[in-house]
Parts: structure tokens; C-alpha cells; sequence
């Protein structure tokens, strides 16, 4: 028996019709968000960076304060000239703050409440050679404010007074891991959390309540907390691991860390989202941010998150459209580990550390 052959021109439209009807795969969906991936979509991209100032101690972090960048750390200077711990830059030029600190103080945390610019660290002043861990700086001298033991690395302005947390031992002889700095200039201690060393990393105002994040362990606590006006109840479900940053963005609470799932087990990103202080966390995502995130920030309408894996450090960024974190860099941009971003005048900055040579390098992403 014969075979009988299908004309040409049958099998270029057989040909046809199976090119047609096969599904081409998503080249965003297949995107790994690593060092140099470009993709075809992405909300915010790098194509160079700027260091700024350099220095081999280290710089902490940096806040919006009055239309400026104060950046702070354990550094003698930053920039030209000498000014311990404290500088701000307005977008061309960093500016030294003199004050009285001593040698070896460390400041972590600056923020404006009430008219007075507050710090939270671990320092001493000239003057009087007494270890403090909460103060303010008015003019060239830094006041510490006693009560307080443990360093201070978050505050945050909650109802019109400045919170405080980090490593805190105790306020006003109460043993609690936060307190606050009432706008009369009071000093109080807050409700104590169950853990008995907890690491408070980020402190955030949210839907009317005050959030508390970290390495805050305890089953009844979870990394995640809030406070319901007597005590500390653990957040959206909690975390299996620590929480870096905060950050409000669009009417959400976002959260970064460590994170792959809820306390309970359900599965998460390493940024997850929270509608209300009642509702659960949500990962944020349908792929995982590259690495660790240490720090979240809203950015010209984007979502941003830095993340580190060792001395690597990733910037990515989430496009809701195609619900993906994508990696902001362009080819030939690296960064080191980057502890913080901040943006500031529609730009975008940072805060990364070569950890093999100790430089701590200020810079901007262009």
C-alpha cells in the first residue's frame, strides 16, 4: 500500500497552526532577579553609581530630616572637614555638624520630634564622660537623656511623640525593650514584650497602631508586633525570621527580612505586605527578592528593596503589573552590601559596606 504525501501547502498551514498555538513562555516570568538580569519591564532602573563620601568606620543610616539627608554612624568625619558621628547633605553638598561627642560614641538613629533633632545610639559627651543612649542635638551640643539603658538604634514619631527601640534594656528603671519622648519632654517607659533579649529593628506607625519588628523571638511575639492600648499582640501571624525594615506604601504596611514563612507555617516572601493591624501577612510577589532584605523604601512610586548575600548587595524592584521583583541594576552596576536606601529629591540613595575592607561608602543610584 502506498502512502499517500500531504501537499506542501497543507503542511505549511499544519506548520503554521502549531507555531500559533503553542504558548511562548513570559520572559518576565522566567527572569532570575540577580547582579546584571535585565528585563524587558522595569518599573525603576540604575544605570551608574555615585559614592558620594567615603569612610573605613561606618555609617548607620541616614533619614529625611528638614529637607536634608542626616547620616549618622561612628564615623570622626565624613566629607570634608571633622564632624563626629552626624552630617547632613542637601543634595550637592555635605555639611559637618560640630558637637561634643567623645571618641568611640556611635549614633544609629536621628529623627525631628518637636522641635528638637534626636539621636539614639550609644555615646558620650565632652562634657560630662557619662554613657547615653537617647539625646538631642541643638545647635553644636548634643544633651543626653537619662532613663534610658541599652543602645537606641529606631525612632519613630507615633501620635506626636518620639518612640524609641533597638537593643533597650530599660526606661526609667523598667525593664521594657521600648519607651517614648513625650512632646512635653517626658520621658516613659512602654509596655515590656515577652522576649527576654529582644532586637527591636524597625519601629512603624500603621493604621492608628504602633509596630515593632526585629529578632523579637517568643511564640507569643513572632518578630512581629503590635500594640492593641495594653499590650503586645503578635502581627499579621508573625514570621519564622527577623524583620529589617518597615515601610508604609499605597495604604499597606511592607515588611523585609529574613522571612520564608508565617509563624504558623504558611508560605512567605521575604517582603510581605499588611492591609490593617487585623488582616494577615501577604508575600509580596509571585518570585522571591534575590537575598536577604535589609531595607524597604517607596521610591518615585516604586517599591524598592535592598538586599545582601555576604559582600554582594542586590537593589530590586516590585512591578505589581506582572507581580514580580525585578533587579533594578544595569549591566556593569554592582553594589557592595547595602544596609539602606533612602529616597531624597526624586533620587534614590544608599548606604553599602565593602565587608572585606571595612569602607562604608555614601552613594547615589543615577
Amino acid at each position: 500500500m502506498k502512502t499517500k504525501l500531504l501537499p506542501l501547502s497543507f503542511l505549511f498551514v499544519f506548520i503554521l497552526a502549531g507555531v500559533f498555538s503553542c504558548k511562548k513562555a513570559d520572559p518576565l516570568k522566567q527572569l532570575e532577579v540577580v547582579s546584571g538580569t535585565k528585563s524587558p519591564s522595569i518599573p525603576f532602573s540604575v544605570t551608574s553609581k555615585t559614592i558620594l563620601a567615603s569612610t573605613t568606620s561606618t555609617i548607620n543610616n541616614m533619614y529625611v530630616i528638614n529637607n536634608q539627608i542626616y547620616l549618622v554612624g561612628n564615623f570622626s568625619s565624613l566629607g570634608s572637614g571633622s564632624s563626629r558621628c552626624i552630617v547632613r547633605y542637601d543634595g550637592n553638598t555635605i555639611t559637618n555638624l560640630s558637637n561634643n561627642l567623645s571618641s568611640g560614641s556611635n549614633i544609629y538613629s536621628a529623627g525631628y520630634f518637636n522641635n528638637r533633632l534626636m539621636i539614639g545610639g550609644v555615646f558620650t559627651t565632652l562634657v560630662s564622660g557619662t554613657t547615653r543612649y537617647l539625646g538631642y542635638l541643638s545647635g553644636s551640643t548634643v544633651t543626653g537623656i537619662t532613663g534610658v539603658t541599652g543602645t537606641v538604634s529606631q525612632l519613630e514619631d507615633h501620635q506626636g511623640d518620639c518612640y524609641f527601640g533597638g537593643s533597650v534594656n530599660s526606661v526609667n528603671s523598667n525593664a521594657t525593650s521600648c519607651g517614648y519622648y513625650s512632646s512635653s519632654y517626658t520621658l516613659y517607659s512602654h509596655a515590656p514584650l515577652y522576649s527576654v533579649s529582644p532586637a527591636v529593628n524597625a519601629i512603624q506607625s500603621f493604621d492608628g497602631r504602633l509596630f515593632l519588628g526585629g529578632n523579637l523571638g517568643n511564640s507569643g511575639e513572632k518578630n512581629s508586633v503590635f500594640y492593641n492600648g495594653s499590650n503586645w499582640t503578635m502581627a499579621g501571624g508573625g514570621f519564622n525570621s527577623i524583620v529589617y525594615d518597615m515601610e508604609v506604601f499605597n495604604g499597606k504596611l511592607y515588611a523585609g527580612g529574613n522571612m520564608s514563612t508565617s509563624a504558623a507555617g504558611s508560605p512567605l516572601n521575604r517582603v510581605n505586605s499588611l492591609s490593617g493591624y487585623n488582616a494577615t501577612w501577604q508575600k509580596v510577589g509571585s518570585n522571591n527578592p534575590p537575598a536577604i532584605c535589609r531595607s524597604l523604601k517607596a521610591h518615585n512610586g516604586v517599591l524598592i528593596a535592598a538586599c545582601n548575600n555576604g559582600n554582594d548587595g542586590y537593589l530590586s524592584c516590585y512591578d505589581p503589573a506582572e507581580d514580580l521583583w525585578v533587579n533594578c541594576l544595569s549591566t556593569g552596576v554592582s553594589v557592595y552590601r547595602l544596609d539602606r536606601i533612602l529616597s531624597f529629591g526624586g533620587m534614590l540613595y544608599g548606604i553599602e559596606r565593602n565587608t572585606s575592607t571595612g569602607m562604608s561608602n555614601f552613594v547615589r543610584f543615577n
